[in-house]
């Protein structure tokens, strides 16, 4: 699990534009939790589009993290002079 929070890290951090040594924002917590309990849910499945088994149907957003968890992080913002 702890591979799957330190992804979840470092794709939030790719998003906020923020250093890969600076300390995750509190704000992103939960956010970390989810993205790597997703990461762990669909080991196995990875890259999954369609599945249909006894009823139970999956299909997946896209091959990585979705952008509906995606979209709550703000971009950090940088100043050009």
């Amino acid at each position: 699990m702890n591979l799957m929070l330190d992804r979840a890290e470092s794709k939030i951090k790719e998003r906020r534009r923020s250093p890969p040594d600076a300390p995750l924002e509190s704000q992103y917590n939960e956010l970390q939790i989810q993205i790597a309990i997703f990461l762990y849910n669909k080991q196995g499945a990875e890259g999954e589009t369609a599945h249909n088994e006894n009823g139970v149907n999956r299909s997946y957003e896209n091959a990585d993290i979705p952008d509906s968890l995606l979209k709550e992080i703000i971009p950090m913002a940088v100043m050009v002079s």
